[in-house]
């Protein structure tokens, strides 16, 4: 697929911690990117430094110790 040669892909990071809570796979992140899964795998890596679902996981941690630590 074509993208714009400095395209990011913080529009699909905010739409994951957005939807959070919903079943969140490795394909639903490609196709919200609009790039194919290994593609969308290798610049996910370059832009965080870590592999799409290790992201994801860690989004999900610091979100639950925010509502902990906000919770009585």
């Amino acid at each position: 697929m074509l993208t714009p040669p400095r395209a990011d892909l913080r529009t699909t990071r905010e739409w994951v911690i957005q939807n959070i809570g919903s079943p969140i796979t490795m394909q639903r992140m490609a196709d919200h990117s609009l790039l194919s899964r290994r593609t969308f795998i290798r610049r996910f890596v370059r832009e965080t430094g870590m592999p799409p679902m290790r992201w994801v996981v860690l989004q999900r941690i610091i979100g639950a110790r925010r509502l902990l630590e906000a919770s009585d």
